[in-house]
């Protein structure tokens, strides 16, 4: 059973990890003249990151136990950030797209993933002695009205307080409690029903989506992202609706989000998938070093010109499948995870310092 339970969060992880890239991918190409590949974008951003973030919480419970908190995780989380985000402005200074370095907002670059879990990680502390309900329900109204006035990239901010829900919902949660749920369908013969009923469900989101227009898909990208006030995400897509009304959506958009991750987590095999177990398993490195190829590509208009040679169906076949592949290809090998224990050591060391 228990081998089984980290089978099933690794495999989580891996299918995670390549939406990441997949999604990051196809970014380049999702223009008003490819509405699919907009729409398969706002389906990926629905609840990626906020499953991401929840699992990232259901593990973050042993940084304070029994009184004692690990001040070298947060320091861990932190210092990998500054790494990545100096990587790959120093990149941008190579490929000639540097514009400016400003490690407070990270540039709005994906880097922010990382800065939220030290925000998170460093308040588990204050988590661990609030009543679960209480917290989550804070947690909305604080996600919630933070569009009313978004205080923007600074320390990643919004995105910190939006997706907060997500990573308390996963620290209030014990991982046996998924797995303990996900084994007595199966004993009682009712986990094929689930998921084929979490797959109509799938499709029925994206369903939806396709019978959104350019303006609509524009206006969700800019809601699922987390980063944008909501006067931001009506001006850019021209829609009209009150503030009050932007407030009651962001509300159901944690609903829609807790069906969408509900489903994905049925459909998870729970034995392990080889190269997608493993891409679980070293997500991080696959979080890290991604973006630098991403860029890169970005930076040679590769999308654009694969947009130019291809019908938008072959574009989404080629990316689909190199996101795949990339992100398998940047889990096999085992040399980063020796960078990120050295990072790991350091942190350790500073927190005893201090």
């Amino acid at each position: 059973m228990a081998k089984e339970r980290l089978a099933y969060f690794d495999n989580l992880k891996g299918i995670l990890i390549i939406l990441v890239v997949i999604g990051h991918l196809i970014e380049p190409i999702a223009t008003s003249d490819n509405l699919l590949s907009r729409r398969i974008v706002d389906f990926i951003y629905l609840f990626h990151m906020p499953l991401f973030i929840f699992v990232s919480g259901m593990f973050c419970k042993g940084v304070f136990r029994d009184g004692r908190y690990r001040v070298d995780v947060p320091l861990y989380y932190l210092a990998l950030c500054m790494l990545l985000y100096t990587v790959l402005q120093s990149e941008k200074v190579l490929l000639g797209t540097f514009s400016r370095f400003s490690p407070l907002t990270l540039s709005g670059s994906i880097p922010w993933y990382l800065m939220a879990l030290t925000a998170y990680v460093m308040a588990v502390p204050v988590f661990s002695r609030l009543k679960p309900a209480w917290a989550l329900a804070g947690s909305i109204v604080l996600a919630v009205m933070t569009g009313m006035h978004n205080p923007g990239d600074f320390l990643t901010s919004a995105r910190i307080c939006v997706y907060l829900p997500f990573f308390l919902a996963g620290y209030y949660l014990q991982s046996a409690s998924v797995e303990g749920f996900l084994f007595r369908l199966q004993e009682k013969r009712l986990l094929t029903v689930a998921r084929v009923g979490a797959a109509a469900v799938l499709a029925g989101i994206f369903g939806l989506l396709c019978t959104v227009g350019p303006d609509g898909l524009v206006f969700l990208k800019k809601l699922f992202t987390a980063r944008n006030s909501y006067a931001t995400i009506l001006d850019a897509s021209g829609m009209s609706f009150s503030l009050w009304a932007m407030a009651a959506i962001r509300f159901a958009y944690y609903f829609a989000v807790a069906a969408a991750s509900a489903c994905v987590m049925l459909l998870v095999p729970r034995r392990k998938l080889g190269p997608v177990t493993r891409a679980g398993e070293r997500s991080l490195q696959v979080y890290f070093m991604h973006p630098m190829v991403y860029y890169a590509l970005n930076a040679f208009s590769f999308g654009a010109w694969l947009d130019a040679v291809l019908p938008e169906i072959g574009c989404l076949v080629v990316l689909i499948g190199g996101g795949c592949a990339l992100a398998l290809i940047l889990a096999a090998p085992a040399w980063p995870q020796r960078i990120f224990d050295k990072v790991r050591h350091l942190a350790g060391k500073l927190a005893v310092a201090s």
